[in-house]
């Protein structure tokens, strides 16, 4: 009998965890950890990144450091998840039940966030860096951003023939994306600049495999050709005439 009164007593004192008046600290607890633990790996790598962008001979210097901004650490969800890690632990003592909920599944969520840019940042310190980059350009819009990275990858001396058509599959799915506004060819006159401006340091298979850049170049000269002739043919926007002209005499 007293062995079952024993498990009686602890089955009627069983507590969900929303109904722990202490659980703040804990919480607060496992948010510093996660914060200790990226702080040094955010200094190291931002630090590795800031001092080769100061040599001269440092390749990829611009398009890492907007990896590693924009990408692995994403500002925005960092600070939300820095929040939410410590600001329900504040609350959590003067709310209900049904708010400790809530509470709980926004924690959890950005401990998570928080522990998927720990191991984002150990894969990248360990060298698994062409994942990143490539994800990172994939889903990179903005203009200004565009033009900065891209060139930091064409001026690149060192890129084996497999990266430069993985790299120039995605930058010609931009300007291809680009030519359908042509309040965009501003940006596209500058990204195929810049590419052709280091035309030279790209190896010959990677310009003349029938799968390469060449097709792709020429198929860009065509469009735009096409696309001047019509706006002189039918006197239409001379802005959007001569912009097709930069793009087709690049």
């Amino acid at each position: 009998m007293s062995c079952l009164g024993g498990i009686t007593d602890n089955v009627t004192r069983f507590v969900y965890i929303w109904n722990v008046d202490n659980l703040a600290g804990p919480m607060q607890n496992v948010g510093l950890a996660l914060v200790t633990l990226l702080i040094p790996f955010a200094i190291a790598v931002i630090v590795d990144i800031l001092q080769k962008k100061n040599s001269p001979d440092a390749e990829f210097v611009d398009l890492d450091l907007h990896v590693i901004l924009d990408h692995l650490f994403e500002f925005r969800r960092l600070i939300a998840a820095l929040m939410f890690l410590f600001v329900p632990a504040l609350f959590w003592d003067v709310t209900t039940p049904v708010i400790r909920i809530l509470f709980l599944v926004i924690w959890a969520i950005s401990a998570f966030v928080m522990v998927m840019i720990l191991k984002n940042l150990y894969l990248w310190t360990k060298g698994n860096i062409l994942k990143f980059r490539l994800e990172y350009l994939g889903k990179l819009e903005a203009h200004d951003d565009l033009e900065v990275v891209w060139r930091s990858i064409w001026k690149a001396q060192h890129i084996n023939t497999e990266n430069e058509g993985t790299y120039f599959a995605i930058f010609s799915s931009k300007v291809d994306s680009l030519f359908i506004d042509e309040r965009k060819l501003p940006v596209i006159d500058k990204l195929l600049n810049d590419f052709g401006n280091y035309l030279s340091k790209r190896s010959l298979s990677f310009l003349a495999d029938e799968r390469g850049a060449l097709p792709v170049i020429l198929r860009w000269h065509m469009k735009s050709s096409l696309a001047e002739g019509a706006r002189v043919r039918e006197n239409q926007d001379t802005a959007a005439w001569h912009r097709y002209y930069r793009i087709t005499y690049l």
